[in-house]
């Protein structure tokens, strides 16, 4: 198992737990989120650039209780055309270590992608924090709007195969991500019994970092 240090997961217009960077423009439920759900809980969030006189964004701190790397991951996409931005893992919530790597240069993209940062953070117990900034790090300031959903905070690296799968935390503590499970009742399918029970969680896909979610095939043998 793992544990989702980001609290408020998917509210990127709550200022109390994100809190900006910049003065960023914010609004909520703007779209559909990678699952394309409708459901109000799982709409996606915009952060918006409009002036471009420094990179703006998002942020938010958390606290581990050990000195490890950090893993932090989100989806974004962009309404049209694409978009430079960065995800950073951060000490605090402006210090990085230097030669780790803190932030990556990103391009969003009219599709939903996971993104994801790993670095090397600071001492036990000290806050880290991550961060989306509008604007490729260390290049400026550029405008545009980025939407975002489901943001994910772990200590250490991901895993060899990449399928960490994402979890929802929506109060005000670090969230125990247990499985989502549907299941499937195989009345159709006469050469099987009972049913079956499946993992829906979102989680990364190891080939390309999109956002894949877990499915089931049944293949009749006797066609």
């Amino acid at each position: 198992g793992h544990t989702n240090s980001a609290i408020r997961s998917e509210a990127f217009d709550n200022t109390t737990d994100w809190v900006s960077v910049g003065t960023p423009v914010r609004a909520a439920g703007v779209g559909d989120s990678p699952l394309n759900d409708v459901d109000a809980d799982t709409l996606a969030d915009s952060i918006e650039d409009n002036d471009g006189a420094g990179q703006e964004g998002i942020g938010q701190q958390y606290v581990t209780n050990t000195t490890s790397l950090q893993s932090v991951s989100v989806w974004a996409r962009v309404t049209s055309g694409t978009l430079a931005w960065s995800l950073c893992v951060l000490t605090g919530t402006d210090t990085c270590n230097t030669g780790n790597g803190c932030c990556v240069n990103q391009s969003a993209s009219t599709t939903w992608t996971r993104f994801d940062q790993t670095a090397t953070t600071g001492a036990t117990s000290q806050t880290k924090a991550m961060r989306v900034v509008i604007g490729n790090d260390g290049t400026g300031a550029t405008t545009g709007t980025l939407w975002l959903w489901g943001a994910q905070a772990l200590t250490g690296a991901r895993t060899a195969t990449c399928n960490i799968p994402y979890c929802r935390s929506t109060g005000a503590s670090a969230t125990a991500c247990a499985a989502e499970t549907a299941t499937v009742t195989v009345d159709n399918f006469p050469w099987l019994e009972g049913a079956v029970t499946i993992d829906t969680r979102p989680y990364w896909n190891a080939l390309s970092d999109t956002h894949t979610t877990n499915q089931l095939t049944f293949f009749d043998a006797r066609d």
